[in-house]
């Protein structure tokens, strides 16, 4: 609608019109122009925000990766019985050391005055002492000191090679166990954003802008990544007990 309207007279003689057109915004477009501005809103929000760790790298600590070994190396019930392996070829060392008493034989033996007879005729009467030398013993011995000797060695090295061994697979549990722990966190970053879609295909669709179809799609995308979710917390929790198995106590008893 167009209005005219005449001015009064002015120096110049000439009418001045002013022109009025009402403005009117369909509700339909006004709805759209919402839901637009709330998409770009959110993506844009989105975009702004810091992304994700996608590393696992940070998230180790090669100082709790230290205790964890100690606690192993003081825990585990099989670094006790090498080290009362080598407590035992220890020993068998000390008891090779004193066996040099074993080359001489003591014996004692009483013999009374009036104890001679036709049939056990004694020469030596009253006390006698006698002292043995076994000459087989004293070329064995050396060898016997050698064999106790080179026996705790081989059991200490066994002890340290199975160190090597403990504190390699602790190492592997704790990296399994971080790597389980931040895909656990990007499944929870991921399950936050599938409810976020969701919250908006729902909008649109109870606003008549979205398909059951699409409302459908999201709610399964929502269920997948919340069941993915639960899968992640079952394996980090695996891979804890895996790692506890080792260390011998929980971790966060471990100091």
């Amino acid at each position: 609608m167009m209005k005219l309207k005449s001015g009064g007279d002015n120096d110049n003689n000439c009418n001045t019109f002013k022109t009025v057109i009402p403005l009117k915004i369909p509700i339909m477009v006004f709805k759209y122009a919402v839901v637009f501005i709330f998409t770009i809103s959110f993506f844009a929000a989105k975009s702004q925000s810091p992304p994700s760790t996608a590393s696992m790298i940070p998230q180790v600590s090669y100082a709790d990766l230290d205790k964890y070994i100690a606690a192993a190396k003081e825990n585990y019930p099989r670094v006790k019985a090498f080290d009362h392996r080598v407590a035992a070829a220890n020993v068998n060392v000390n008891k090779a050391k004193l066996g040099w008493f074993d080359l001489f034989t003591f014996s004692f033996l009483y013999s009374p005055n009036n104890s001679t007879t036709l049939v056990n005729p004694s020469i030596l009467n009253g006390y006698q002492l006698g002292i043995f030398f076994n000459l087989g013993s004293l070329l064995q011995k050396p060898f016997l000191m050698k064999q106790a000797k080179e026996e705790l060695t081989v059991s200490q090295f066994e002890r340290d090679e199975y160190y090597i061994n403990l504190a390699t697979m602790v190492r592997q549990r704790y990296f399994v166990y971080i790597q389980q722990l931040t895909i656990l966190k990007l499944r929870e970053q991921a399950e936050q954003d599938a409810e976020t879609n969701m919250e908006v295909a729902k909008h649109k669709f109870e606003r008549g802008e979205a398909t059951l179809d699409d409302y459908n799609k999201a709610l399964s995308n929502m269920s997948d990544h919340t069941q993915s979710k639960i899968e992640g917390e079952g394996a980090l929790l695996v891979a804890k007990s895996s790692l506890e198995e080792l260390v011998g106590k929980k971790l966060e008893e471990v100091k």
